[in-house]
C-alpha cells in the first residue's frame, strides 16, 4: 500500500514518487512534431530537457548519451532501433542536441525518439519524417513566399529549354512543292474563281425564268392534230381509229398479242 508523505522542501510524494517527477514525465509524453527530410544526413535535433532522477527539479548537464541510448521508433514500428551513429552532446540546462543522418530518417511517418540514461529522468520527442519535395516545398523553398524574381527565374528557364527552329531553319525547311502557295498555284484556283464569278452572275441575269415553263422547257409540245398525223412505225396499229378512239372489228392482233371475242356483252375483246 503507497503511503502519501510530505517530503523536504514541501514536496509531495506518493508512492515514493515526488510531483516533480511526476509532472515531468507527463510533460515527456508531449508531441513536437517538428519535420525533418527523408533519408537526408546532418540533421539536428533537440533532446530534453534532462531533470534529476531524484529531484525532477535540477537540469542534468554532464550526462554520457551515446548513440545506443537514444532510441528510435520508425513510422509506427513495433520495434526499437539505436540511432545509427554518435551520441547527443549538450547545449546547456539539460537540454542536448544529435544529429540524424540518412538511415535514422529513411522512413516516413512519425519518428519517435526515447532517451533514458541514469541519472535523469526519460525524455521523449516525435517528429514528422517528410518526403524530400514536400520538406523542400514547405522549408526549403517556401512554397508560400513566391517572389516575382523567382517566377520570372522559372519562366526564364522554361524559354531557355525550348529550342525552337531558327530564321535560316525556318527559310530552308524541306517541304513538298505541291503544300506551297506558289504563284502557279494560285493562277489556278484565281482561273477556277472567275469561272464560278462568271456562271453565277449569268444565274441572276435570268432569274424570272426560273421555276417557269421558259426556264424549265422550251421545247412546244405536238398539238392533238400534229399527235393524230403522226406516222406509226408498226402496221399492227393501223387497226385504232383515232378519229372515234376504237379499235376495227375485224382487228386480231394488238401488239403482237390475240384478240378473242367480238366485242358483245357475252363475248368482250380479251387477249390470248
Amino acid at each position: 500500500m503507497s503511503v502519501n508523505v510530505w517530503q523536504a522542501p514541501n514536496t509531495w510524494s506518493q508512492g515514493g514518487a515526488s510531483i516533480p517527477v511526476i509532472m515531468n514525465q507527463l510533460r515527456n509524453q508531449g508531441i513536437s512534431k517538428m519535420w525533418l527530410r527523408q533519408s537526408t544526413a546532418s540533421q539536428e535535433i533537440s533532446l530534453g530537457q534532462f531533470l534529476n532522477s531524484t529531484n525532477g527539479n535540477t537540469e542534468e548537464d554532464g550526462l554520457t548519451i551515446a548513440n545506443t541510448d537514444i532510441k528510435l521508433r520508425k513510422g509506427g514500428a513495433i520495434t526499437l532501433a539505436n540511432k545509427n551513429s554518435g551520441g547527443a552532446t549538450n547545449i546547456s540546462n539539460g537540454v542536448y542536441h544529435a544529429t540524424l543522418d540518412a538511415t535514422d530518417t529513411n522512413t516516413l511517418g512519425m519518428l519517435e525518439v526515447y532517451v533514458h540514461v541514469s541519472g535523469a529522468l526519460a525524455t521523449k520527442a516525435v517528429y514528422m519524417v517528410l518526403p524530400a519535395a514536400s520538406y523542400d516545398a514547405l522549408v526549403t523553398n517556401g512554397l508560400n513566399d513566391l517572389s516575382a524574381a523567382q517566377v520570372n527565374a522559372e519562366c526564364d528557364t522554361a524559354l531557355s529549354d525550348y529550342d525552337g527552329p531558327t530564321n535560316a531553319e525556318m527559310v530552308a525547311r524541306t517541304i513538298l512543292s505541291a503544300n506551297y502557295a506558289t504563284a502557279s498555284s494560285l493562277t489556278t484556283v484565281d482561273s477556277n474563281v472567275n469561272a464560278i464569278l462568271t456562271d453565277t452572275n449569268e444565274l441572276q441575269t435570268n432569274q424570272g425564268n426560273w421555276l417557269t415553263a421558259t426556264g424549265f422547257n422550251t421545247v412546244v409540245p405536238p398539238s392533238v392534230a400534229q399527235f393524230n398525223a403522226r406516222t406509226l412505225l408498226s402496221a399492227e396499229y393501223s387497226q385504232f381509229d383515232y378519229t372515234t378512239n376504237e379499235v376495227s372489228a375485224d382487228t386480231v392482233k394488238v401488239n403482237g398479242s390475240s384478240v378473242l371475242g367480238n366485242g358483245t356483252a357475252s363475248n368482250l375483246w380479251r387477249g390470248s
